[in-house]
């Protein structure tokens, strides 16, 4: 401020630093900007419902695309009835109507184009997983459809740790260790693919049982045996406690397949027969389907009557394998000959024929239980399963009434026998329960909150010549009937004995299940009652 002289006033006065005039040009002026404003707030506007307007017309062709695909690859799949087919088709066709007229009549442009918006990203939404998912399923199926007509057998080469030997090729000019009677068409072809192999630069020596065998290789009267892995702790359990430590299997890539023969029927109209295989596999063996049989389940299904009867038959049970009484053993062993030979061996228990079958191993339960997130069973007993090494990690202790089971606690339940009344027989029961909680998951809502994850789990283990065509006419009649089924249970319960057992092949007794032949006449019974039933 600077001192101001305002003659006769005696007082001193500060002059502000800026005088503001305010004059009548600045109201115009201030008139003028409030009006390019209102102006330009309305270009904006313009500019953004243009902009919903044509990005509403885009996303909604997008939609229109969508739908028409997704139509289009559920009427090729053909999974849903004529019926329901032509109501999803007017559906769309409504739909998509009414938000066409909506979007041609809009008197609010911009709510009209915001909410068709959100509608046509709803039904892209929609479409797209519909796409996804039903693709997903059936080539998850494709999948599991596999080479399904042909049962592969693994052939294991086994060598001493120490040995030089790396590959097969090294073991050229070498003796090999056999046993010629064991399933001798599928020992005939394992030995004649080792001889192309090695071009028949090999020697073969022949032995009657395991021990005699295994002694051959360890003292080096042989350079190698066939010995097929599942058979591994059986071996170590009867004739030879070390043999893991002091042997070693060889990659060898070799493999005999066995052609599968059944006949198929309309699964919506004809009764039919699945066998319920549970491969000991548990390092997850997809292209193997030979190992130990440890569950032996037949659903014996009449779609018209909505009744399934589920057999056990527990894997100790006394059976000729093929039927031929000269091959005696237990029934798990039969799975170390294919799943044919499994197959083969019920039929001529049970005068049945199979339809189909449904083959998966350890690894599948655990990820399909742990997928579907747990399930509930009824356990008859309190009991305790320890730790097994190569199946479930934990101890787990099981209680009288329900029980809810993850994947490596179900695969305990299903396992364990010691200790339990009945042994082998409770534990078939067990699998049973577990069997029918698993399908009631399956069968509920709740598979939708992952249906991708569970797919993933039961293909990626699980084998099966169960066609999509089959699966699309099951769907297409429940879809009809919207029926419950009637699930019946039973169990060859056999009597404790001993007997030899072909596998071995050393003529020792072994605990085994006999066949009580009351029982057997009596599911025999059950099996023709529910193939003739109606509703």
């Amino acid at each position: 401020m600077r001192p101001v002289d305002f003659g006769q006033d005696k007082g001193i006065r500060e002059e502000p630093d800026e005088i503001v005039i305010v004059r009548k040009d600045d109201e115009f002026e201030m008139l003028a900007l409030q009006t390019e404003k209102a102006e330009r707030a309305k270009r904006i506007e313009h500019r953004v419902r243009k902009g919903l307007r044509w990005g509403s017309w885009g996303l909604f062709a997008l939609e229109i695309i969508a739908v028409i695909v997704f139509v289009i690859y559920v009427g090729i799949q053909s999974f849903l009835p004529p019926l329901y087919f032509a109501v999803l088709m007017i559906a769309a066709v409504l739909l998509l109507s009414v938000q066409y007229m909506a979007l041609r009549l809009q008197r609010k442009p911009a709510g009209t184009s915001v909410i068709s918006l959100a509608m046509s990203v709803i039904m892209l939404v929609t479409s797209i997983s519909g796409v996804s998912i039903l693709k997903m399923f059936y080539d998850s199926l494709a999948n599991a459809n596999q080479g399904a007509n042909v049962s592969t057998v693994v052939i294991h080469i086994f060598v001493k740790k120490e040995s030089s030997y790396k590959e097969l090729e090294d073991l050229e000019y070498c003796t090999f260790g056999v046993r010629p009677e064991e399933m001798s068409d599928t020992m005939n072809q394992a030995v004649s693919r080792l001889r192309t192999a090695l071009n028949n630069r090999l020697k073969i020596s022949e032995y009657m049982d395991y021990g005699a065998m295994i002694e051959a290789l360890k003292t080096d009267k042989v350079d190698a045996i066939i010995l097929d892995q599942a058979l591994l702790s059986n071996v170590t359990e009867n004739f030879d406690g070390t043999f893991t430590q002091w042997s070693r299997a060889l990659d060898t890539n070799l493999r005999v397949e066995q052609s599968i023969h059944l006949t198929e029927v309309s699964v919506s109209k004809t009764p039919f027969i699945v066998y319920i295989s549970g491969v000991d596999t548990r390092d997850g063996w997809p292209t193997q389907d030979n190992g130990l049989s440890d569950v032996n389940q037949i659903a014996v299904v009449n779609p018209k009557a909505k009744k399934i009867l589920l057999i056990n038959t527990p894997r100790d049970t006394y059976v000729p394998l093929l039927g031929d009484t000269t091959k005696m053993d237990k029934l798990t062993h039969a799975g170390v000959y294919g799943i044919t030979c499994s197959m083969a061996t019920l039929e001529e228990l049970y005068d049945i024929q199979f339809n189909y079958y449904v083959r998966v191993n350890f690894h599948s339960l655990i990820n399909i239980i742990d997928t579907l997130g747990g399930i509930t069973v009824q356990s008859d007993y309190t009991f305790t399963a320890l730790p097994e090494a190569s199946a479930y990690k934990n101890t787990y202790t099981f209680y009288k009434g329900a029980n809810y089971l993850t994947g490596d606690k179900a695969l305990a339940f299903a396992r364990h026998r010691y200790g339990l009344p009945g042994g082998d027989m409770q534990r078939g029961l067990h699998q049973q329960r577990i069997i029918q909680a698993v399908l009631k998951k399956v069968t509920s809502a709740a598979v939708l909150s992952n249906f991708s994850g569970v797919l993933k789990a039961v293909t990626n283990n699980t084998k099966t010549n169960i066609s999509s065509e089959d699966i699309n006419e099951l769907l297409q009649m429940q879809l009809k009937d919207m029926a419950s089924w009637d699930i019946e249970t039973c169990a060859l319960n056999g009597y404790g004995m001993f007997g030899t057992l072909y596998a071995f092949g050393d003529g020792i007794k072994y605990d085994v299940l006999g066949v009580p032949e009351d029982q057997l006449a009596e599911i025999q019974g059950k099996i023709k009652a529910t193939l003739r039933a109606h509703k």
